[in-house]
């Protein structure tokens, strides 16, 4: 190759270096987030908010970072009678700037749904039948 082929390539290389950049929010390690009945946890690639009665959300995402907010596809399953019924909604998910509060707002039916989650196991037990 000439130096003159040579030369467009390297600049195509360092501008691709250089434009890959760490981010500069941590991740927040922890795994179980609750909010009195609720808990989101994680679930196969992503996390599931479950202990809503006859309902859960499945998010696809994989880990959280401090400061962040996050719109993704998810799934809101809801208990029918006769099993449960899968429809995609949009999440929104919000780590505090401290890594200490997640919020997730999605709408499912009519009204938004705003969960505001801390780390740690869900505290309470809320039974719920789904016949």
């Amino acid at each position: 190759m000439k130096m003159k082929q040579i030369r467009p390539i390297i600049l195509i290389v360092i501008a691709l270096a250089g434009s890959c950049k760490k981010s500069d929010n941590p991740i927040v390690p922890v795994e179980v987030w609750s909010d009195g009945c609720l808990s989101l946890a994680r679930e196969g690639g992503g996390y599931r908010l479950g202990g809503m009665c006859c309902a859960y959300l499945q998010i696809p995402i994989k880990e959280f970072r401090a400061g962040t907010t996050r719109i993704v596809g998810s799934t809101y399953s809801s208990f029918t009678g006769a099993g449960y019924a899968d429809q995609s909604v949009s999440a929104t998910v919000k780590v505090s700037e401290s890594g200490d509060k997640v919020s997730i707002t999605y709408t499912a039916g009519i009204q938004p749904t705003i969960h505001e989650l801390t780390p740690g196991p869900a505290k309470l037990s809320c039974p719920c039948y789904c016949d």
